[in-house]
């Protein structure tokens, strides 16, 4: 009954994915083709563990009790900004875990195991109520809840070589906790937007790049006063966490 009901759910928004538009947009055999894909990969993610939008701090408890594996991740001290709603300068330096853990990963392209001519750099982040923002390109759009924000972490993903390259983030099927100011920590969001990094599997063109993103929602007064965010990413074999600000 539940797969029935997301699969409704999943044709409804592939029909009514008109953004602030009133038409229909073009939309070509090739991108229906990953639309479907991604639609069915979504699906099976939700059938497989449904879990809510926002994990607060009594649900996170239990989150961590069921992953016995995870360790309590290391603080660090703040570094204060001015503004907060602007885009954050990477820093990408990469934060030891207790007792000096680091599974031997030294970058993102080594946690993702991206192809050689590969590069992928922390860019950014901001702090919305809605991501995107305008553009009818954009097939899917997230709304943070009412009185909440919406804080986007920003990566860059670049094909550096003279060739097509084929990038699956997906694959290594990462849990993602964001910490901001050191004692505010949720799970990232599981979305629907074609480039969020838990669910991104592209063939990138040569010389281009492109933006993926994280997004997790906050209540209002932590997103006014951010000064510190750090990124935990999670799977079976390794573990790479990033202090981002």
């Amino acid at each position: 009954m539940r797969r029935k009901k997301w699969c409704l759910i999943l044709v409804a928004l592939i029909i009514s994915m008109t953004g602030c538009g009133s038409s229909m947009p073009e939309v070509t055999d090739e991108q229906m083709s990953s639309i479907g894909e991604y639609a069915a990969v979504q699906l099976l993610k939700y059938d497989a563990n449904s879990r809510s939008r926002l994990l607060d701090a009594e649900t996170l408890e239990r989150e961590e009790k069921k992953r016995a594996e995870w360790e309590a991740a290391g603080k660090t001290e703040p570094t204060p900004t001015s503004e907060p709603e602007g885009m954050g300068q990477a820093d990408n330096t990469p934060v030891v875990e207790p007792g000096g853990k680091t599974d031997g990963v030294a970058s993102l392209e080594e946690y993702f195991e991206l192809p050689e001519g590969i590069r992928m750099v922390y860019s950014g982040y901001q702090v919305c109520g809605s991501y995107p923002q305008g553009g009818t390109e954009n097939f899917f759009s997230l709304d943070a809840t009412e009185g909440k924000k919406l804080l986007v972490l920003s990566f860059q993903i670049e094909n550096t070589t003279d060739i097509p390259l084929n990038v699956d983030l997906m694959e290594r099927n990462a849990v993602y906790r964001v910490t901001i100011n050191d004692s505010y920590t949720r799970i990232a969001l599981t979305t629907m937007l074609l480039n969020d990094v838990s669910t991104y599997i592209k063939e990138l063109p040569a010389q281009s790049g492109e933006e993926v993103v994280l997004l997790v929602e906050l209540e209002q007064e932590t997103a006014d006063s951010i000064t510190s965010i750090s990124i935990k990413m999670k799977n079976e074999s390794k573990t790479y966490t990033i202090q981002v600000l």
